[in-house]
This record gives C-alpha cells, structure tokens and sequence, in this order.
C-alpha cells in the first residue's frame, strides 16, 4: 500500500482510478466579424379586408368578451337581467353555459358595470 499517497492528500475528493484528471477547457474566443448590411427590407403584407376590427373597451382592468362566444353569452344575459344574482344567471343559462363560466363572467361584469 502506498500510504505517503493517503497521509499527505489533503483533498477528501474520491480518486478516480484508471483515468487520468481532466483539464478545464478554456471558454472558447468570440470571433470578430464585420458588420454586414442589413437584410432587403421586404413589403409588408396587408391584413385581409375581410376581418372587421372588434373594439374591445376597457373599464376597471376588464375588458368585454368577444361577440359570439359562452363569455359573450353570459354577458349578453346579464345586460338584460342586471339586478339577477349568480344563481339566477347560472339557472337562466343552465343548459347553455359551464355554470364555472356563469360564476366568473358574471362577477365580471359586475365589477365591469359598478
């Protein structure tokens, strides 16, 4: 046994045996280029004229849903029973809506419109 190479370590690392110590690579050098001219500016696309801008109003943080979705639909009921509570709205639209999606919209609106 060779206990010089055990007394005087002073490294408790594990000794890997059979394989040599591994050297640190060093980080490799950015190389230096030029600069090149910017890319051809290409032409812009044109939105299709199909699609009708939806403008969205904001008030209190909340926005209104877009027409025609469950969100939208819940909405559309609570503008027309705006004295309705939760239960309410979530019996109207019983067989139409989530009643999850009922619960939130409805509290949204509600802070939409206090």
């Amino acid at each position: 046994m060779n206990t010089a190479q055990n007394t005087t370590s002073k490294s408790k690392a594990p000794v890997r045996k059979g394989k040599p110590a591994r050297a640190a690579k060093p980080a490799p050098k950015k190389a230096i280029t030029k600069s090149k001219a910017p890319a051809p500016k290409t032409k812009a696309k044109a939105a299709p004229a199909a699609t009708a801008a939806v403008v969205k109003t904001a008030h209190k943080g909340i926005t209104q849903p877009k027409p025609g979705g469950a969100c939208a639909t819940v909405w559309n009921w609570c503008d027309a029973h705006p004295n309705a509570t939760v239960a309410e709205v979530k019996a109207g639209l019983e067989n139409k809506v989530n009643p999850s999606t009922c619960s939130v919209q409805f509290y949204r609106w509600k802070k939409y419109n206090a």
